[in-house]
């Protein structure tokens, strides 16, 4: 096995495991906007209720917010509209580093064969 070959298997176990840490923080971001949606639906309830001028409590790290039911809704449209523009961009990455493991993938079986495994278990 040359040095070459030996830097295309690391620049491989490098890439899956960039694979692997996106695709956990998408699923970690579809958590959030889950969340976002939930506190959505409850600030849309608040609203239709005849009081509705009641402030709704916003958790900030540690602290809490006390926001008017309209504001609120608007803080939690741009918290979505933020989440999905990192979904679109961690889902660009992850289509660049699988384009590379493919193209690694490729070279790799055609120099070793069944000899290597390049799969997911």
């Amino acid at each position: 096995m040359s040095y070459e070959d030996q830097e295309k298997i690391n620049l491989f176990a490098r890439r899956n495991a960039q694979f692997t840490e996106l695709k956990q923080e998408i699923e970690d971001k579809k958590k959030e906007l889950q969340s976002i949606q939930d506190a959505g639906d409850a600030c849309d309830e608040l609203m239709l209720s005849e009081d509705d001028d009641q402030p709704v409590l916003f958790k900030m790290g540690e602290i809490f917010v006390s926001l008017q039911t309209e504001e609120a809704q608007g803080f939690l449209e741009e918290m979505k509209a933020k989440i999905d523009d990192d979904i679109k961009e961690i889902n660009g990455k992850i289509d660049e580093v699988k384009k590379s493991m493919d193209t690694l993938k490729v070279d790799l079986y055609a120099k070793f064969g069944n000899n290597i495994n390049l799969e997911a278990e």
